[in-house]
């Protein structure tokens, strides 16, 4: 006796990304779920669905439809998608205006994905207009993340900046963030919201900060942060966070959660970190003159140099190493990331790097801590000073 089955489809995830009348590859596609009308050409839906093994190719037809933020519908369309033989889940892209093209207005738009006249999939994405303010001409003046406890935040010298966090260990994630602009004429409403986008390109979640900036000031500073009060339930991979302020794009930044495999990565062993002082370019030839104390009178770049060894390398190795340079007020003064190869053969390595001004007498007197992490973990730390 043959007994009939019911074949279903189910969606895992439907993501949102801007691009132009050709699909973008899928490397260029930049997940969202907030938009800017003047900005956007097109908002694509990317479906993932999920269903039982198929033995043959299959095609299936489904219906989209966008809705305005008012609840009518903003554009629909069907798609015949043909299924691979020998899979159990597949992506396919769409797009508004295929049939008729229609201007964004600001508000909340929702997507909806139907198979056989059954909802399998919803979603949201936003159309935020930039708002007139004092702060439409603001800079980003550093934009750096730290992990800490949900309840209480380190103090700033306490803080490690990374961009790479152990996994087991990490608890919320918070950025700290130094914003200039324009001296206010008057006390100023500011509303600043946070996005976090997960590995798969998910929202993860959101905050909200609102304040007053006070009349007169030219720069403001704020932490946000989202987690767990516990280390080791974040899913490793690659994270984004993005800010708004007053409804206007502040910047965004990337994180990374990881399981640190030690035994594939050799044992590093400090020898030193010492401070030389040169221009925006080294002379190779020029002879470096080491020390603790620079003349501000005549100090453009203070580059660190770090050696260090370790057992011989049988395979190339690649470390990320960050630093960062802390003011005597314990504020940044500067930071960066880059990553380094260990090659085959080696024992020991130089790395060197640098923060500064083009031309002499810029920098404040004072002392100065560089600290160094290489591969997410504090390596080492030194001061120098700046002296009149």
């Amino acid at each position: 006796m043959l007994r009939l089955v019911n074949w279903t489809i189910e969606t895992k995830s439907l993501l949102f990304y801007e691009g132009g009348v050709d699909t973008p590859y899928e490397e260029e596609r930049l997940y969202h779920t907030r938009f800017f009308p003047n900005r956007t050409r097109f908002i694509y839906g990317e479906i993932e669905l999920s269903y039982s093994l198929l033995t043959n190719n299959r095609l299936v037809q489904l219906e989209y439809v966008y809705y305005s933020p008012d609840g009518t519908i903003f554009d629909q369309n069907t798609m015949d998608i043909e299924l691979p033989a020998g899979t159990d889940s597949y992506s396919h892209s769409f797009r508004n205006g295929i049939l008729k093209y229609t201007p964004w207005l600001p508000g909340e738009y929702k997507v909806a994905v139907f198979y056989d006249g059954n909802e399998i999939a919803v979603n949201s994405f936003e159309m935020i207009r930039r708002v007139d303010s004092a702060f439409n001409e603001m800079t980003v003046d550093s934009f750096l993340l730290f992990e800490s406890d949900l309840e209480e935040l380190p103090k700033p010298i306490e803080r490690l900046y990374l961009s790479k966090f152990m996994q087991v260990q990490t608890r919320a994630i918070y950025c700290e963030v130094y914003v200039s602009y324009p001296k206010l004429r008057k006390d100023t409403h500011a509303i600043i919201d946070q996005i976090y986008y997960d590995p798969d390109g998910n929202e993860f979640g959101r905050n909200q900060l609102e304040f007053i900036a006070e009349k007169e000031t030219t720069c403001l500073t704020f932490e946000m942060g989202l987690g767990y009060d516990t280390g080791g339930r974040w899913l490793c991979g690659l994270y984004r966070i993005e800010l708004f302020l007053n409804g206007s794009y502040l910047g965004e930044k990337e994180f990374e959660i990881i399981t640190l495999n030690v035994a594939l990565l050799p044992a590093l062993i400090f020898d030193s970190l010492k401070f030389f002082q040169s221009g925006y370019v080294i002379d190779e030839n020029e002879k470096r003159v080491y020390q603790t104390k620079f003349s501000k009178e005549t100090t453009c770049y203070v580059y660190w140099e770090l050696s260090f060894s370790f057992p011989l390398i049988h395979k190339k190795r690649k470390i990320e190493v960050e630093f960062v340079y802390l003011k005597q007020d314990q504020t940044v003064f500067g930071y960066d990331k880059s990553p380094f190869y260990l090659e085959r053969g080696w024992e020991n390595a130089c790395l060197f790097n640098s923060w500064g001004f083009f031309d002499p007498g810029r920098w404040e007197t004072g002392i100065y801590t560089a600290i160094i992490t290489i591969n997410g973990k504090k390596f080492c730390e030194a001061q120098f000073e700046i002296v009149e």
